[in-house]
């Protein structure tokens, strides 16, 4: 038996490798009582009021002080990117820690309201490790610092991995359950308005019925918007009006969206994908003919309402108005808004009904006023706000008055016209083959890649990958092979106009049909500014040395011009 040779009872070397009793720094204290939704702050099994009581009682017992009110939060612990709450208390820990009075205590009823994700965990223990805070787990009875024994942290590996194993069988049974409903035709979850979910009793299936009030909202707002006679903000105007009993509406906005639902005619669009409705227990609102009619009018197609095709000059102006200040006088400030068109209709003593059209600028008030949208401002100048069409035609014909052709001027433009043709042809013909050769390339693709598909030597996500991403190059070039075609033609026909103007001048635009009238005009001039009662326009080369007026900015007014 050997004796005790060296007294290390007092060594430096036994404190070094002694276990040691952790103190904090101060016994200030932060505390997160949490849920994972706003239903279950109510819910007395797992109330965030119960976790408050527990931490309340927990803190004063240990002595502790907080040094923030306790954070009361319903959100999710899944997801460390959506936890706005916790990482403001894992801030305002840290920011802390640099005070003469830093936080060193941070309080969780149990470890499942801190996280169920591994970028919080890590938070947290870095927070631990680093700086010398104090994790408390209070119904887990588990206390973690820097100097915790490695069972503590094994004990906290092992709740991370249980909680986050939870999540994972949860999202995956809730995802079971989605796909099931999807398969039987039915959306996995709630209704849009107009449709109410609806249990025969509480082992049914849920399912969609219509919502008595809602419903006819929305029929009347597609029947309305699929007229093609209201925008979007006039029939959300009508609706409000005749449905001012339904307590909760849809804003403007929302109405938009819901619009472009395809749940309306029995069909439902869930991660992006369009799936079949179950019309047993998924009823159509309206018919698929109507939802059509009212997603063209959304999109733009085949609309009846003012656009170039009737009316030819739209596009053309921009405003020359200047803004209003708060006293109504002009201000330095251009306006520079498009001048739009807006469609009238009055009824005659026949019964008969005429629509008519009128000019004027596009700016909206909420933007500013503008003086050319001001009635008393045009007023006091004699002028009105809108213009109607043979106004503006009026406009445009003293374009053409200055402009004056010898026969020497005429064949001299015929022989720039075909120089500019044959260059613009010969870069059409350059641009076009290598469209139409891409084209072709993206074919082949999509047939290889299908026939892979089929033999199995590339997945189907790849397939569907690259399938989307073809398909899409595939459209867009053809929309680009179409424009190059449009394009050509549409300067070859501005050409022919080009040297009967010149034979011709003012006669012909006169007698010339509105869209022609529009082609003119754009031949001849650009940069069309509309200021009270007069046109500002640049002419274009060759037309610039042409004009009889020798500035480079011509000014005409109604009934005569106005240098």
């Amino acid at each position: 038996m050997f004796k005790q040779i060296n007294d290390l009872s007092q060594s430096p070397l036994r404190l070094k490798f002694a276990e040691q009793e952790f103190k904090p720094a101060t016994n200030l204290t932060v505390a997160m009582g949490r849920v994972s939704s706003k239903k279950q702050k109510g819910d007395a099994h797992h109330s965030d009021q119960a976790q408050l009581d527990t931490i309340s009682r927990y803190i004063e017992r240990e002595g502790l002080v907080l040094a923030h009110d306790p954070w009361d939060v319903a959100e999710t612990a899944s997801k460390h990117e959506k936890r706005r709450n916790f990482i403001d208390m894992m801030n305002f820990v840290a920011q802390s820690q640099s005070t003469l009075q830093p936080i060193k205590h941070v309080v969780f009823s149990h470890q499942s309201r801190s996280n169920r994700n591994r970028e919080s965990a890590r938070e947290l223990e870095a927070l631990v490790r680093s700086s010398g805070v104090t994790l408390h787990c209070v119904r887990d009875g588990l206390r973690l610092t820097s100097m915790s024994p490695l069972e503590d942290w094994i004990k906290w590996d092992l709740f991370n991995n249980l909680n986050e194993k939870y999540i994972k069988d949860h999202r995956r049974n809730v995802w079971d359950g989605m796909t099931k409903r999807i398969e039987r035709g039915l959306f996995p979850g709630k209704g849009p308005f107009g449709y109410r979910n609806y249990r025969a009793s509480e082992d049914a299936l849920s399912v969609f019925v219509l919502a008595d009030g809602p419903d006819r909202y929305m029929k009347k707002a597609f029947e309305l918007i699929a007229t093609d006679y209201f925008s979007l903000a006039q029939v959300h105007c009508q609706l409000e009006s005749n449905f001012s009993w339904i307590e909760k509406r849809p804003s403007a906005k929302r109405l938009g969206k819901l619009l472009r639902n395809p749940f309306y005619y029995g069909d439902f669009i869930f991660d992006g994908q369009l799936f079949r409705g179950n019309p047993e227990a998924h009823p159509p609102l309206i018919s698929f003919d109507l939802w059509q009619r009212a997603q063209d009018v959304l999109d733009g197609k085949n609309r009846r309402r003012v656009t170039q095709g009737s009316r030819p000059y739209i596009g053309m102006m921009r405003c020359g108005g200047r803004l209003l200040d708060s006293a109504g006088k002009e201000t330095e400030t251009l306006c520079g808004c498009a001048v739009t068109a807006e469609e009238k209709r009055k009824s005659l003593v026949d019964g008969s009904e005429r629509t008519f059209h009128y000019y004027h600028c596009s700016r909206n008030k909420s933007d500013g006023h503008c003086s050319q949208r001001d009635t008393g401002f045009m007023k006091e100048i004699g002028r009105h706000v809108n213009y109607t069409e043979v106004e503006i035609e009026a406009l445009f014909e003293a374009v053409f008055r200055p402009i004056s052709f010898t026969p020497e001027v005429c064949a001299w433009m015929q022989d720039v016209l075909r120089k500019e043709h044959a260059e613009k042809s010969g870069t059409h013909r350059t641009q076009l083959s290598a469209l139409q050769d891409r084209h072709k390339m993206l074919e082949r693709y999509i047939d290889k890649a299908y026939e892979d598909k089929l033999l199995g030597t590339i997945s189907e996500v790849h397939w569907r990958s690259q399938h989307a991403k073809w398909t899409k190059e595939s459209d867009q070039i053809q929309s680009q092979i179409e424009s190059f075609c449009t394009e050509k033609y549409d300067y070859i026909e501005k050409g022919v106009l080009l040297i009967e103007l010149a034979q011709h001048t003012e006669r012909i635009y006169k007698n010339a049909t509105p869209d022609v009238k529009r082609k003119l005009v754009q031949i001849v001039s650009s940069n069309h500014v509309l200021r009270n009662g007069t046109i500002q326009f640049d002419y274009r080369k060759p037309f610039d040395v042409l004009a009889k007026s020798t500035p480079k900015e011509n000014w005409w007014t109604r009934g005569g011009s106005n240098s």
